[in-house]
């Protein structure tokens, strides 16, 4: 991971940026506006969600006929082995809002800000690693992980009505989802529910009741005989296991 250095924000709307350069990596995202972000000799288009990563070293320039944004931050370096690496923040802009706490964190530099700042920018490389393994995976099959997560708790969402709003067949789309995750849509939702179900129970405190309408469930009985059917074992049952190796603890011989 590269040392974090500094992070601003172009707060209004500017046309162009006169070519300049720089001697570390500045890692740069569109906030507003289109344009052609130009890096020696590329030219590279960037709409809002655009992340550019400009080598260090090389003049780049910015122009937009109506105007742009951007948050832009610099490191001591980034495994771009003379690439211009380039990305777009999913639609829930996990990379802008980590971005704007940085920004936050930086510029307020309260009691820790140094540590807390290099761990929020090793969280954005963190993304940035991610999305370039991840290369393959459709930007759709993101786009619909990212609805079934913020949706979780929600009882009155329609899977089918998420998966029909997208701009590709349902089929298609169904098809990418499986490919990239082994399970269908609706597998993939059922399992982050129970997951979420597990939790509750080990935190403990809550009914089946209560647990079931946190994790999507407006009905307890089908929260009940789905979560037995994923976990092979009832809510009590599971509770009971709990309940069962906490009262005993396993014991270490002593030497």
């Amino acid at each position: 991971m590269g040392r974090f250095l500094s992070i601003g924000v172009i707060p209004a709307p500017i046309a162009d940026f006169a070519p300049h350069g720089h001697e570390t990596w500045e890692i740069v995202q569109y906030t507003y506006g289109r344009g052609i972000a130009t890096i020696g000799e590329q030219r590279i288009p960037f709409v809002p969600g655009t992340i550019i990563c400009m080598p260090p070293g090389i003049p780049h320039k910015e122009w937009s006929e109506n105007g742009y944004t951007n948050i832009f931050m610099h490191t001591d370096r980034y495994p771009g082995n003379g690439r211009v690496p380039i990305f777009t923040d999913p639609p829930d802009r996990p990379f802008f809002n980590t971005a704007m706490m940085l920004h936050r964190e930086f510029h307020l530099r309260e009691s820790g800000w140094q540590a807390l700042t290099q761990h929020l920018f090793d969280t954005l490389m963190m993304y940035l690693s991610r999305w370039e393994k991840r290369s393959t995976v459709h930007p759709l099959v993101d786009q619909l992980k990212a609805a079934i997560v913020r949706e979780l708790p929600n009882p009155k969402f329609d899977l089918s009505d998420a998966i029909d709003e997208m701009p590709v067949s349902s089929d298609h789309l169904r098809r990418l989802f499986r490919q990239a995750t082994g399970k269908t849509p609706l597998e993939y939702l059922t399992q982050l529910r129970m997951d979420e179900a597990c939790q509750l129970l080990k935190v403990g405190g809550f009914s089946v009741k209560e647990i079931a309408a946190r994790v999507g469930f407006s009905d307890p009985y089908y929260f009940s005989r789905t979560f037995k059917q994923v976990m092979k074992v009832s809510p009590t049952e599971y509770l009971a296991k709990l309940d069962n190796h906490h009262s005993h603890p396993h014991h270490h011989a002593h030497p």
